[in-house]
Parts: structure tokens; sequence; C-alpha cells
């Protein structure tokens, strides 16, 4: 499971939510840097993803979700990209759950899949299995 922690610069306030751990897939989520268009960005490396899509292996040849830029880098937990002043753990931890999985556990799946068809327009669809 991974988790969300927030982190905020002590001179000027940027904040930033960084995940921490492995996603539902496998992945590994890392939070990169970029100093082009300064913030802090997460991105997805391994797991099921990087099976298909190989690009997704590592953090090499990414780029900036935010600007597209070439020029991120892994972020050092403790530097603002805005300011260069300190980044602190603000202690405001939170799970990070897949919606994908707080509705599996909140219904059988097949009434999910039921309820999710007819409110799409299928009528009664009913599930298969």
């Amino acid at each position: 499971m991974a988790w969300k922690r927030k982190y905020r610069c002590k001179a000027c306030g940027y904040e930033a939510e960084v995940y921490e751990g492995r996603g539902l897939f496998r992945q590994q989520i890392t939070a990169m840097w970029c100093p082009d268009c300064k913030t802090i960005q997460n991105i997805v490396v391994g797991g099921i993803i990087a099976d298909v899509a190989p690009s997704y292996r590592s953090e090499v040849g990414r780029l900036c979700l935010q600007c597209g830029s070439a020029h991120i880098r892994i972020w050092d937990k403790r530097t603002c990209p805005k300011s260069q002043g300190e980044m602190e753990d603000t202690g405001e931890p939170s799970p990070h759950t897949s919606a994908i999985t707080s509705i599996s556990t909140s219904a059988p799946l097949g009434k999910v899949f039921t309820a999710t068809a007819e409110r799409a327009g299928y009528g009664s669809w009913k599930n298969s299995a």
C-alpha cells in the first residue's frame, strides 16, 4: 500500500504531496522535482505497467508531468523547488487507496457491476459470474 505524505517549505509555504511505498499494481511512486517549472511531481515506476511500457521501468528519460521538461530529477525530500528553502514533513499522513479497492470492498462485486451498468444506461445488465 502507498502512503501519501505532505511536505511544506519553511521559507515560502510551497506544499507537495509525496507517495511512499508500493501501489496496487506493484508500482513504485517516485517524487521528482523540475527545475524548469519548480514543482514536485509523483511519477509511476515499475509494476505491471512497466511490463507493457518499458519507458516506465525507471526514472531515466521521463518528462515533467506539469511542463514536459526533460530536466526532472529525483527529489531529495528536503529542498524546496521554488525557493531552495528547507521542506519539512508536516506529519499529516493519509492512506492512499484506489477507487477500485474502495468500491469493490463496499458491496459484493456483482452488485457493484450491476449498479454501475444501470447508472450508465445499460438497463438491468447482470454480471455473468
